[in-house]
């Protein structure tokens, strides 16, 4: 008889606890394995894991929060760091597979980005970068890495969602990725939803 114990932690760690009751003259048995980083130490093996566990709702929901406590500790750093989110302008270069910030005191910042999707205001649908017409094939590996663990929203081309979810979206790819954040952008009613590199200041 054999039990599992598998518990997730907010900052993407987690514990695996296995037992086994054998039979009468031998030895119940617990193995057990220490707390790993998810996103750092086991991502391959994070991901066949999630494929396998793919049909449980609540699973995938612990994803979304772990992702989504992440997102928010990288952007509030990126934040005090250089001033993310009060931005005048931005602009993403697919070509150069970057995105540049301009800020009013004429700083411009700079990463190399990979597009999670974009989301269409006018019918609530997110198409995931991974089969997104306008994405260049060397930006949308962070999209293909999210596909790879066989959610159904995840794996699916266009998707039917809340710009809430869009967001948590851009979070799983972002930590899964190894990424440094995740940006959100409007163009003109459709929004971009990117993850970065750590980001540098543009000499002047």
């Amino acid at each position: 008889m054999w039990g599992l114990t598998f518990t997730l932690y907010p900052d993407g760690r987690f514990n695996v606890e296995f037992d086994c009751n054998q039979p009468k003259g031998h030895e119940a048995t617990t193995t057990r394995v220490e707390a790993l980083s998810v996103t750092e130490r086991l991502p391959h093996a994070w991901g066949r894991m999630a494929a396998d566990l793919s049909a449980y709702p609540s699973f995938e929901s612990q994803w979304l929060a772990t992702a989504m406590a992440w997102l928010e500790q990288q952007t509030e750093k990126h934040r005090i760091a250089w001033d993310l989110g009060n931005e005048i302008e931005w602009n993403l270069d697919m070509n150069e597979g970057c995105i540049r910030w301009t800020f009013a005191d004429g700083r411009v910042v700079q990463a190399a980005v990979q597009v999670v999707g974009t989301y269409e205001t006018e019918d609530a649908s997110f198409l995931w970068g991974w089969d997104h017409p306008s994405v260049p094939e060397p930006l949308r590996r962070a999209a293909h890495q999210v596909r790879a663990l066989g959610f159904d929203r995840w794996a699916t081309r266009i998707v039917s969602c809340t710009r809430d979810e869009a967001w948590q979206f851009a979070a799983i790819a972002a930590q899964y990725d190894g990424a440094a954040g995740a940006y959100q952008g409007d163009a003109n009613g459709t929004w971009v939803y990117i993850s970065f590199d750590e980001p540098r200041v543009v000499p002047r």
